[in-house]
């Protein structure tokens, strides 16, 4: 009987020890409201000592050494789920860096395989003149520290006439960014030059995003604006690269409204690094994610808080981790090469299919602009499903599923404060779609130079407005609701 006693106190010690590390990390996490961080703990301090009172006897005290044994197995489960979700929240959240890849590009037919060869062999390298902030300028730099050498090099005033340069002989290599170079693709005469190259050196630099946290005024947790970036890569999110999903969600804790708007990605504005310059908006993103966010930030007059960038690896990842979204279609429309179909009405959508639906432009009303709502409408979905108490408490799967493919501004401490207010209101939000319109034009672009015109969509003045207006009625919590907005739109015709 002492023997049976002592392994009854045994188990309910290690109970109470694995309960405590439980709720430790659980609190640690914030996203669990103070009230149930304190049913939590009440239940499974009590516990243990049911355990310790029931070893007055032989059979009830087997009975609660098992009871132990099982809790005790079920909590560590718990702990390690905890534990994993606590950090995969950590590299999620509150990002501070991004990675420009810098690479030095010989033509595929060339016979050499590195640079110390095109060195070796004096080769000329061309770049483009103050190209991303100064990130070649760091890469010409490593060369010839890394060779002892003084490479030759050439400045052009475009990647165009960097390639241009390339193909005429007077260069033998490049030295450029990959996001950079991906901008070749939007001039016909010039699509799929990249893929002829071979890379000769990759040149990896990690650059600062702006920290919020030196701003003498505190973001508002409760009134906001996240930019949500979709960016035009695979594998690592926090790759430098195009963003062709370009959404502000506003957003209004207290009133429980959240306000999507879409800029397409060919909106013809003055970058925040241009000095007044016009680009399409999506360029933005090739020179870093501050420079999408405070471009949109000068575009619709509003401080811009926070980012979300997702790649398209993460934005499948997501879906797929939530069981799948229901997506309400406006119109029946097929992809190109017909790999997906989407009916009218509501469709059932995993992480492949919504990624088409969302990509689709070719077969969808409005193109580019078209695309830019069913975007709004993948998201809509999201989020409803996101917000559900289901979901919340169930995060750890979500989280497994975004980490290394999703990236967010928001500390923490910011999205806890969310989830716990979600957890313990379970209120309904009310999500406003709506997007700015444009004519198509033509333009030359401050990241690609003024030898190349490329197509641009000019900004409807008058539907930026409108979204100026509603931005500040959502943030103020004055009544607006999709009725309004969509009279808006067919009043104007899109």
């Amino acid at each position: 009987m002492k023997t049976i006693r002592n392994i009854g106190f045994l188990m309910a010690g290690l109970l109470f020890i694995v309960s405590f590390i439980l709720i430790y990390i659980a609190m640690s996490t914030g996203l669990l409201p103070l009230k149930y961080c304190i049913v939590l703990m009440i239940i499974l301090g009590i516990i243990p000592i049911i355990i310790v009172l029931m070893q007055a006897n032989k059979k009830t005290g087997i009975a609660g050494s098992m009871i132990a044994f099982i809790l005790t197995i079920f909590l560590m489960f718990g702990v390690y789920y905890l534990h994993r979700t606590n950090k995969a929240i950590d590299e999620v959240s509150g990002t501070k860096v991004e990675i420009s890849v810098v690479n030095v590009y010989a033509s595929g037919n060339d016979t050499i395989s590195s640079v110390k060869e095109a060195v070796d062999n004096s080769y000329k390298f061309g770049y483009v003149e103050e190209e991303e902030g100064g990130l070649v300028s760091q890469t010409i730099e490593k060369i010839n520290k890394d060779y002892s050498s003084s490479i030759d090099v050439k400045k052009y005033n475009s990647v165009y006439e960097m390639v241009d340069g390339m193909k005429n002989g007077d260069v033998q290599a490049i030295i450029t960014g990959s996001a950079y170079l991906a901008l070749l693709d939007e001039n016909e005469a010039y699509a799929g030059y990249k893929d002829s190259l071979k890379i000769l050196m990759e040149n990896e630099i990690e650059t600062v995003v702006k920290d919020d946290s030196t701003k003498s005024v505190g973001i508002d947790k409760d009134h906001f604006i996240v930019f949500i970036s979709g960016i035009d890569t695979e594998g690592t999110v926090s790759t430098t690269s195009r963003s062709d999903v370009n959404i502000l969600a506003v957003v209004n804790n207290q009133t429980k409204t959240v306000l999507l708007i879409s800029t397409p990605r060919d909106f013809y504005v003055p970058l925040s690094v241009s000095n007044g310059k016009k680009d399409k908006l999506t360029h933005a993103g090739v020179h870093g994610i501050d420079c999408s966010l405070d471009t949109l930030g000068m575009l619709y007059d509003e401080e811009v808080s926070y980012y979300a960038k997702m790649n398209f690896t993460g934005f499948t990842n997501v879906i797929d981790a939530l069981g799948g979204i229901d997506v309400d279609a406006p119109y029946a429309f097929t992809t190109i090469g017909n790999e997906y179909h989407f009916n009218e009405g509501m469709n059932h959508l995993d992480g492949k299919a919504a990624l088409a639906f969302a990509r689709e432009r070719h077969s969808v009303d409005g193109g580019d602009r078209g695309r830019g709502s069913d975007q709004m409408l993948i998201i809509d979905a999201v989020l409803h499903k996101m917000m559900s108490k289901e979901m919340l408490l169930n995060y750890e799967s979500i989280m497994q599923s975004v980490e290394g493919s999703v990236e967010t501004s928001m500390d923490k401490d910011e999205i806890a404060y969310l989830v716990q207010g979600q957890l313990e209101t379970g209120s309904e939000w009310n999500i406003l779609k709506y997007r700015v319109n444009g004519t198509d034009s033509e333009g030359y672009c401050y990241s690609t130079g003024d030898d190349m015109l490329l197509y641009v969509m000019e900004p409807d003045q008058e539907t930026v407005d409108y979204a100026k207006e509603i931005i500040d009625k959502v943030i103020q919590g004055e009544e607006l609701t999709q009725d309004n907005i969509d009279v808006f739109m067919q009043d104007h015709n899109y």
